[in-house]
């Protein structure tokens, strides 16, 4: 795939996923629609789902927070998930609209527990509209066979990543307008799930990933850390982590445009962005950071 048809591709994706977004707005979604709230958590949401925590779906749909979830540890609930939404195969899709209200574990970025506030398995995947804090593991973990959309989520103090992504081998990853900020082990992890077989590098040539307009700071990690794939930057901002701004690993192709970076820790020579593929391509603008590359 050239650099062209990368970015033209992305910018494909990225209407295609607004247009789910918009689903709480108007649009029409052919997917059921199910509310979550704390009052449901003792009776279950809805059916199928059991009693408690963490709320409990293997179904294609729209899924509404009306309202801020807390989690009540119970034994039952081992890894202190809150929600649970796992289709698990490439033609579900699964929205997550959390309309401007928090998820809220009982960890912290000093205080371990266990597991994953959130987990969302599906093929598509759209998170939306609120905050993901608190969790005693991982804030948010994915599995995306397709496509994930991040956008006008904060996720902050989690004991581990903010964000943990793991991808098939042709998965797009966008996040708009997201802060992932004062998580323990970084902001944003991918994970390419390679299986027993050990695929080659290039074997990931369609994974791609898009941050704009976010904000990812005070993580003692890496802002972002991501294995594999092709990755743009845009318009994003990056202060006070204690990895690099954004480290990337065997990156087909990678895309700096307009984003600020200072005051974060990294390798070689405490480089603000890091690109270690011995095959990179690169394309720079307009980025504002002192040691801004290690390559």
């Amino acid at each position: 795939m050239s650099y062209e048809k990368w970015i033209v591709a992305s910018a494909a994706l990225l209407a295609l996923s607004s247009g789910t977004a918009q689903a709480d707005g108007g649009a029409t979604i052919a997917s059921p629609v199910y509310e979550i709230s704390q009052s449901c958590i003792a009776a279950g949401c809805f059916e199928g789902d059991a009693p408690g925590f963490p709320v409990t779906a293997g179904a294609s749909g729209l899924y509404r927070l009306v309202g801020d979830l807390k989690l009540i540890p119970a034994a039952s609930n081992p890894d202190h998930t809150v929600i649970d939404l796992r289709p698990g195969t490439p033609e579900s899709r699964v929205v997550l609209d959390l309309q401007q209200h928090s998820i809220i574990g009982d960890g912290g970025i000093n205080t371990s527990t266990a597991g994953c506030l959130v987990r969302l398995n599906a093929g598509e995947i759209t998170l939306m509209n609120g905050a993901v804090r608190q969790g005693g593991g991982y804030g948010v973990c994915v599995e995306a066979w397709q496509s994930l959309l991040v956008e006008h989520v904060s996720i902050t103090n989690n004991f581990a990543y903010g964000l943990k992504v793991f991808t098939g081998t042709s998965a797009a990853t966008t996040l708009e307008h997201a802060v992932l900020a004062h998580n323990g082990y970084g902001g944003f992890e991918h994970d390419h799930k390679r299986g027993s077989s050990n695929q080659p590098w290039n074997a990931v040539a369609n994974l791609t990933f898009v941050f704009q307009n976010s904000q990812f700071n005070g993580n003692w990690g890496h802002g972002i850390h991501i294995v594999e794939g092709s990755v743009r930057l845009q318009d994003n901002h990056f202060a006070g982590n204690g990895g690099p701004a954004a480290y990337m690993g065997e990156s087909v192709y990678t895309f700096f445009g307009g984003n600020t970076a200072h005051m974060n820790g990294g390798a070689p020579s405490n480089a603000q962005f890091v690109v270690m593929s011995p095959d990179r391509r690169i394309a720079l603008a307009n980025n504002a950071c002192i040691n801004c590359f290690g390559l």
